[in-house]
């Protein structure tokens, strides 16, 4: 079982266009989504981070083949008006892209999420559907978060992270 199966104590399934064709990426959601009420997709990188210029493999690319409305998680730290800056640039350059709503991350405090809250909703008329502040001190169970977890980085590159 993944590491992401276990977070979500669900099956979780690959939905790759480097790794497999567009019918074949449909053909597993149809089937693996059959009796769900909710499918959580999560993406890879950024929004657009393709192979190319064209964004090929993405998850906007993913997004757009699914039709699946998009929540764009944005790294707050330090910024208020930027983060409406990408949100807006996300939102701009593939408009083909169903970007839904917003998650704001790493925020260090009220005024800096209500700043940040109203600029996005001002700008890009996107309602901020969740917020979360900067995590200090944060303990992961070896369980779900081995010293060799390559795919999220290594305990080393994380300086704050303690392992129990």
């Amino acid at each position: 079982m993944g590491w992401l199966s276990r977070g979500a104590d669900h099956p979780c399934y690959n939905f790759d266009l480097f790794l497999m064709s567009k019918d074949q990426v449909l053909s597993s959601f149809s089937l693996n989504t059959k009796q769900a009420e909710i499918a959580v997709i999560e993406g890879n990188r950024g929004l657009y981070d393709g192979m190319d210029l064209e964004g090929s493999v993405s998850t906007a690319e993913v997004a757009k083949l699914l039709q699946s409305p998009v929540i764009l998680i944005v790294d707050c730290t330090k910024v208020t008006r930027t983060a409406t800056a990408m949100v807006l640039g996300c939102q701009m350059l593939d408009q083909d892209v169903p970007i839904k709503g917003v998650i704001l991350n790493r925020l260090a405090g009220n005024r800096h999420e209500e700043i940040i809250r109203k600029s996005i909703d001002h700008y890009c008329r996107l309602p901020v559907v969740g917020a979360i502040p900067k995590l200090t001190n944060i303990t992961f169970n070896k369980y779900y978060f081995p010293r060799k977890a390559s795919w999220f980085g290594t305990p080393m590159s994380i300086p704050k992270l303690k392992m129990r």
